[in-house]
């Protein structure tokens, strides 16, 4: 086994250029196109094992829950009102029902 290569000064800078680790080299791009790559084929077999246990449909129905919730806050803010953690609260902009209030005292 020779342990002594001799590489010209030019061979050696294309050789560093290749291995360099800058935008556009060789590596970069073949690093891009290996994560770009690898990211779908994960994508791709989380979806199909969702599909095969049957947590799609789940995914599915818990969108339509969240549009429909998103439905009910929409109606209730136009009430003036507004949900948290603690219960029922007026919304930042609710006038009318802070004279109601007003009055009620």
């Amino acid at each position: 086994m020779n342990t002594n290569p001799q590489l010209s000064l030019a061979n050696r800078k294309e050789l560093a250029d290749m291995l360099a680790d800058k935008y556009e080299s060789l590596r970069s791009k073949a690093k891009s196109k290996f994560h770009d790559t690898s990211h779908a084929l994960r994508e791709s077999f989380i979806r199909e094992y969702a599909e095969k246990n049957g947590a799609m449909k789940l995914i599915a129905q818990i969108e339509a829950s969240r549009a429909k919730n998103q439905e009910l806050e929409d109606e209730l803010s136009t009430l003036g009102f507004e949900t948290d953690h603690t219960g029922v609260s007026l919304s930042g902009g609710s006038r009318r029902a802070q004279v109601s209030i007003e009055r009620c005292k």
